[in-house]
């Protein structure tokens, strides 16, 4: 029978991300990186990429920038959205960005949905793919390129990291039991996690904007289950770029990791989803086939 890592361990494996030397060597390179300067964008680029930030994570969130602006492929458009009271924190480092191309814009108070939601809100209609990041990972020079790839299909949203749905027969398996996905094969069941990065095609991102703000009663913290719910209702599978599942380092010192606290360690996840997810999705996901 298959073992599952337990909270604690998932936790102990994310911090030692931002322990481990490669993540330090990424560090002194995005910001030898930084210092030299250079253009962070093409405009002749296939997605735009767009994160959030806030407190803290401004001194060092121009490095998670610096990463995505250092890839093979970069964005047509590079955008950290912030919400008001984050406007006055705007780091020297993030101020030198924006003359390299990054924009800072500002959006309401929604949390992690911010780095989605102020895009396609400020859109009629969305022409190119929209890449979502975090503001506290090194991102490795093919990140974008992975995920411009062709996928099987054009209803699909590829992301580097996913796991897959279980279900039984009252509903929804505990998410801590949810699985690594280990193969590169779409499907409903799939559940990109956006700390590694997922692409949204354009026909998604208007489906997005037609589901409005539902997230605030459902899942206010947990952008990853309202992204997929939304998929999920609109006929789209997620694949993984390749079999194997991708966390890249996190920056070091950047403290606790995001809303796993919360979300995965307190079981917040648990509770959102139960009141996401309707008896139709049970429903779809229960009788989705797959090879994952």
């Amino acid at each position: 029978m298959l073992r599952l890592p337990t909270p604690k361990r998932v936790l102990e494996r994310l911090e030692g991300l931002a322990r481990q030397p490669s993540a330090r060597l990424a560090k002194r390179r995005f910001a030898s990186l930084h210092a030299r300067g250079g253009d962070l964008i093409d405009t002749a680029g296939e997605a735009v990429v767009s994160l959030t930030s806030h407190g803290a994570r401004l001194r060092s969130v121009h490095l998670a920038i610096e990463s995505i602006g250092a890839g093979h492929a970069k964005p047509a458009r590079l955008i950290l959205w912030l919400e008001g009271k984050d406007l006055g924190g705007i780091t020297p480092a993030l101020n030198s960005q924006l003359a390299r191309g990054l924009e800072i814009r500002e959006t309401c108070p929604v949390g992690p949905h911010g780095k989605y939601f102020g895009y396609i809100m400020s859109r009629d209609r969305c022409e190119l793919p929209l890449v979502t990041a975090d503001d506290d990972i090194l991102y490795p020079k093919g990140w974008l390129r992975g995920l411009l790839s062709p996928a099987a299909g054009k209803r699909v949203i590829r992301c580097h990291r996913a796991r897959k749905i279980l279900t039984n027969s009252a509903g929804l398996r505990p998410y801590n039991d949810w699985p690594l996905v280990r193969t590169t094969a779409p499907s409903v069941r799939h559940l990109a996690t956006g700390v590694s990065g997922a692409l949204y095609p354009p026909a998604f991102l208007d489906s997005l904007r037609e589901a409005g703000d539902g997230f605030m009663a459902t899942v206010p913290k947990a952008d990853d289950l309202w992204l997929h719910a939304t998929a999920l209702r609109s006929g789209y599978g997620i694949a993984q770029v390749s079999a194997r599942p991708r966390h890249f380092p996190i920056i070091p010192g950047t403290g606790e990791v995001g809303l796993m606290l919360d979300n995965v360690l307190g079981s917040a996840n648990d509770i959102q989803a139960a009141r996401l997810y309707t008896s139709s999705d049970l429903d779809v996901l229960r009788s989705a086939r797959d090879k994952s």
